[in-house]
């Protein structure tokens, strides 16, 4: 019953996120986001709220500019039908009222993701943890969140990668997805190819999988760009006319130099 109810509203919700990423942001109608979300409270009897702090919810909701309303209502049902407390669904739809139509459009669809059955089926309470944690406080650039996080679900879920039960993938996206805020490169790719890399390529030292998801995990904590490092460095310490490394001191190696590929920068008083 909750992939039917969730697919519906899931369509209906990413429709209007993507035709409102269109519309400029500087000049704000929000006039028209109070008066949508005040009469929107208002026809929603089941969630006993007076009339004052409809008003009040409205205001806050007006101040998310232009589709700030489509935001907050579209949220709000999602959550509502996936049987979450009223007063959570709004204090979530609240929150990604303000948030660019980006970032909500992630948020539905992570939340979709990891709510239905034929994907993490987790509980309703659980989902919105998850989807809040990596579209909401996740500092990375939200055009790229969606895309790593399906890359990643897929590879850690598919017999062809690391088909992995879904408390670990679940675990394990939760720890990569954050990382390398500040570039620009997919975190998930760069993940795959560097255990790939550890675990199964020729030149690579052949680790077995837990290690290899150990040290994968350990080194894309600096970011999609210390790949690029991580591999330089172990080819070089593990060749003769580089340093004539034994693998695992050449694994060393290539952590401490992946370890340096974001320079940390002191502000000045």
């Amino acid at each position: 019953m909750k992939q039917i109810i969730l697919a519906i509203l899931f369509a209906n919700f990413i429709g209007l996120v993507v035709a409102a990423d269109e519309a400029a942001q500087r000049n704000c109608l929000s006039t028209r986001e109070y008066i949508t979300s005040l009469n929107y409270l208002r026809e929603q009897k089941s969630l006993g709220l007076e009339e004052k702090s409809a008003r009040n919810l409205a205001d806050i909701v007006s101040k998310g500019c232009t589709g700030a309303a489509q935001r907050f209502i579209k949220t709000s049902n999602l959550l509502i039908q996936a049987e979450l407390p009223s007063s959570l669904a709004i204090s979530t739809a609240q929150e990604l009222s303000g948030q660019s139509d980006q970032v909500a459009d992630n948020f539905a669809q992570i939340f979709a993701k990891v709510y239905l059955e034929k994907f993490f089926d987790l509980p309703a309470s659980e989902a919105l943890r998850l989807a809040r944690n990596l579209a909401l406080l996740s500092e990375r650039n939200p055009s790229k969140v969606l895309e790593d996080f399906t890359i990643l679900s897929d590879f850690c879920l598919s017999r062809k990668g690391l088909d992995l039960p879904l408390t670990k993938c679940l675990a394990l996206i939760e720890k990569v997805l954050p990382q390398g805020r500040d570039q620009e490169d997919s975190i998930a790719q760069a993940y795959i190819k560097l255990f790939e890399f550890l675990s199964g390529q020729e030149k690579g030292p052949k680790l077995a999988t837990l290690k290899a998801l150990e040290e994968s995990t350990k080194t894309i904590s600096y970011g999609p760009n210390s790949l690029e490092n991580f591999t330089q460095a172990y080819l070089f310490a593990i060749s003769p006319t580089g340093l004539g490394l034994s693998y695992m001191q050449a694994v060393d190696f290539a952590q401490k130099m992946a370890a340096r590929t974001v320079k940390s920068v002191k502000k000045t008083p």
